[in-house]
């Protein structure tokens, strides 16, 4: 799951619909302008959904009113805590968890985001598989999944023994018998670290590749997207 480089808010009584039901359902328990971040990802199995708000109520009064919104639906015991500026207010809803993290604003009142995990994993779109495109050895670490602003996403973060050119060279074995082919505009070392980047094409999905020396391995972070029908 990135932010997008530029954030507009939009205030709930001019609100798209999609944005207007979030604040009907109780999702916020408070006066709000609020953007979605992530509207449809999954990470680790787990069905996830991002919303970044912000509020002209102080964090003490918003966290106030989300206790008393979320105790009052006689759910399961709110869990609050703090980490350096930010108030968090978490609760499990019986099918979903539920996080606010919200700190006060340089300009008055608060921001902060609104997550909710629930135990049911994103279908991938059909052969959209990084992990089927690693060298043979390769341990997956992580995967994360996406469906946003029309596009689908799947991505793997995996490490395999080696070094960076032999996993370079199985993974293009791969990719070229999957279809893709590479694209030579994006191949240049870093400057930074020993590793690099390559990306191919095949039709409407694109592959991303990185790679970079990791405890002994190389580390691999392969990303594939392509359109929603």
């Amino acid at each position: 799951m990135n932010p997008r480089a530029a954030i507009v808010y939009t205030l709930i009584g001019s609100a798209p619909a999609h944005l207007c039901a979030l604040a009907a359902d109780g999702t916020l328990p408070f006066d709000a302008r609020v953007e979605s971040v992530l509207e449809r990802g999954a990470i680790e199995g787990y069905d996830v959904r991002v919303t970044r708000f912000r509020s002209p109520l102080p964090p003490a009064a918003a966290t106030a009113q989300a206790r008393d919104a979320w105790s009052a639906e006689g759910r399961a015991p709110l869990i609050e805590s703090a980490s350096g500026p930010w108030r968090i207010v978490s609760r499990y809803d019986g099918d979903a968890y539920r996080t606010l993290q919200l700190r006060g604003h340089s300009d008055g009142g608060s921001e902060g985001m609104l997550s909710i995990w629930r135990a049911a994993q994103l279908p991938g779109g059909a052969g959209l598989d990084p992990a089927a495109l690693l060298p043979v050895g390769a341990a997956v670490l992580r995967r994360f999944s996406s469906v946003d602003a029309g596009r689908r996403a799947e991505s793997v973060v995996a490490q395999v023994r080696g070094s960076v050119e032999q996993v370079d060279a199985a993974v293009h074995d791969r990719m070229i018998l999957a279809g893709y082919r590479r694209d030579p505009v994006v191949g240049a070392r870093p400057n930074v670290a020993p590793g690099l980047a390559r990306l191919y094409r095949r039709a409407h999905r694109e592959a991303l590749i990185t790679l970079h020396p990791s405890l002994g391995n190389i580390g691999v972070v392969l990303h594939l997207t392509e359109g929603v029908p």
